[in-house]
């Protein structure tokens, strides 16, 4: 098998969130808004710990609904994944996925992170390691998120072990290198 590879997204010029340096942590989902990428489980775990901010990124349109005071709807922006260099944890509550790679940029840039349940997630995404898959509810999104951030040295912890997976199996090199291999075999060729 071989996972899709990333590069390490560009850094930023500035902090897009310091209007938000009032919430204890920021946690991003870079998601289309769309009834898959649920939203309504977004915005329930928000109402949930209003101590952080929960930044959204990838809404195409303006979002209009009524929604907390600590949520931010950024809109589309280019080079999104390069958002998490100022986020604590990354979340993605969705209905179904295959190997999204917004977790795989997040990784790169040493964030844990906090999905649901689906697709290939779990595959990259290690329980007690790097993050957590969890169940569509918000009480397991709000028990993972709160465990990750708020546990002495756990975010750290799950940050760097994000980062190597990221190094040892989700880098572009590494998908390069295993699609040569794979040419190399058909046609005899020995590196």
């Amino acid at each position: 098998m071989i996972y899709n590879g990333v590069p390490i997204p560009h850094k930023l010029e500035d902090d897009p969130s310091k209007q938000m340096k009032e919430y204890t942590y920021k946690v991003l989902c870079i998601a289309r808004l769309s009834s898959q990428k649920k939203v309504d489980l977004f915005l329930k775990v928000a109402t949930l710990l209003p101590q952080y901010a929960f930044i959204w990124i990838g809404n195409q349109h303006a979002y209009t609904e009524e929604h907390p005071s600590n949520v931010f709807f950024m809109g589309s922006l280019p080079d999104a994944g390069a958002y998490n260099e100022y986020a604590d944890v990354f979340m993605l509550p969705s209905n179904y996925e295959g190997l999204p790679m917004t977790i795989i940029e997040t990784m790169s840039l040493a964030k844990p992170v906090v999905a649901s349940n689906v697709g290939g997630i779990s595959e990259i995404v290690v329980n007690g390691e790097n993050g957590y898959t969890v169940e569509n509810t918000p009480e397991e999104f709000v028990e993972k998120l709160q465990y990750i951030l708020e546990k002495p040295g756990v975010c750290s912890e799950f940050s760097q072990k994000a980062l190597a997976f990221y190094k040892k199996t989700l880098t572009m090199n590494k998908m390069v290198d295993s699609y040569i291999l794979i040419y190399n075999s058909i046609f005899g060729i020995k590196r």
